[in-house]
Formats: C-alpha cells, structure tokens, sequence
C-alpha cells in the first residue's frame, strides 16, 4: 500500500510491518532469514556494503545498532559492533572490527578485532569465572606500562607461577 512521501508500506490487518523510507527500510517486530540449501556454503548472508567512492582508511562499513529506551523514555544506543577498513591499499586491504557498548552515557570502544589480535581499550580487563558460578572470579589487568611488553607462554601444560608484589611467591 502506498505510504505518506512516496514510501510503500506492508501491512498486516492494519498494521504496517515493513516500510520503505528515503533512507532505508523498517521492520516492525522480528526478522527470520531461512536458508533451506543444503549444502556446506554459509547461508542465509547478510552483505552490509558501502559501495564507496573514495575509500580511506579508518571508514566505518557497516554496523549493528543496539537500541532501547531509558528509564525517561528516549531512545539510546547501548551496544554496536562496526566494521571498519584499517588499510584501504589495493592488494593488501585489512578490515577490524569494533565493538562498543554506552558507558555513563558516552559510546565507548571496549574492544577491536584485527588481523593481529585482540586489542581491549584503555582500562578494560579480562574476567574469568571459576569451574564453578560462584562469586568469585579471576581478572587480567595491566599496569600502565613504560614501553611495549610481550609475555610468552611456555610450550608446556602446567601452573604458571606468579610472584607477589615484594617479589616472593603466593
């Protein structure tokens, strides 16, 4: 059915669940995509493309939004995860991917994926919950450090032995 503006809009009894806009298209309620190959190829996909004419890098390709309502009623993002391109140069393209969740109000960058690692932002940790749900964890931080640090890990199963802060074991 024609909508306001020259949209078109898909309804269901009288309600509209899909509506095309000028800059994009809305679904009201959920959203299934059903492959039924049978083959060994991924499947459904979902290609999120920025055709661009002057690609750069650091530009966002893509993202998934993560929306809801505070306590006062407005609409917030609380969580994305962008692509973005890291290096644009032909034959050597690398691509990241960042993940942010809102943080006293502000997006904040927590994480990125790249194709040489995992980088946490500044403050951020790594927590580990026990073989057991109890209240205790185990948590990885960083002192600020001085200069690039790499710690390696012993070819070996075993304990790894920290040191106290007076240099003696626990």
């Amino acid at each position: 059915y024609p909508g306001a503006s020259g949209s078109v809009n898909l309804r269901h009894n009288t309600d509209v669940i899909l509506r095309t806009l000028s800059t994009g298209v809305d679904v009201t309620g959920n959203m299934t995509l059903t492959s039924t190959d049978a083959g060994s190829s991924a499947g459904p996909v979902i290609d999120l493309v920025r055709d661009s004419s002057s690609p750069a890098d650091a530009d966002y390709l893509g993202q998934l939004a993560f929306k809801g309502d505070d306590d006062g009623g407005s609409v917030h993002t609380y969580a994305k995860i962008s692509g973005k391109i890291d290096d644009a140069s032909a034959g050597s393209e690398d691509g990241l991917l960042e993940f942010a969740v809102v943080s006293g109000g502000s997006n904040e960058i927590v994480a990125r994926i790249k194709n040489n690692g995992i980088f946490l932002n500044t403050g951020n940790t790594l927590r580990f919950e026990g073989a057991t749900a109890d209240a205790h964890e185990t948590t990885l931080t960083v002192t600020d450090p001085t200069a690039d640090r790499t710690i390696t890990l012993p070819n070996a199963s075993g304990t790894v032995l920290l040191a106290d802060g007076d240099g003696s074991n626990l």
